[in-house]
């Protein structure tokens, strides 16, 4: 998947991210498994760097899909 994504990236001249979020549970044991997860997205997060996300999102989405109208109200 990732390769695909960087494919599209250059062939269209798209600015899309992989990112992998991972629990933190087992990596020990499985650091090879890890290290691809790594080395095949744009960023790692895991549950103490989840609040990165936000940014993440807000940097690499496209400004036509952000709107200055308030948020609606849900109610649950």
């Amino acid at each position: 998947m990732y390769l695909k994504l960087s494919e599209r990236n250059q062939r269209y001249h798209e600015q899309r991210v992989f990112i992998n979020i991972v629990d933190g549970a087992g990596w020990l044991a499985r650091r090879s498994d890890l290290k691809k997860l790594y080395n095949s997205c744009d960023f790692i997060l895991n549950l103490n760097t989840l609040d990165h996300l936000e940014v993440i999102i807000c940097k690499y989405t496209p400004k036509a899909y952000f709107t200055v109208s308030p948020k609606p109200i849900v109610e649950g």
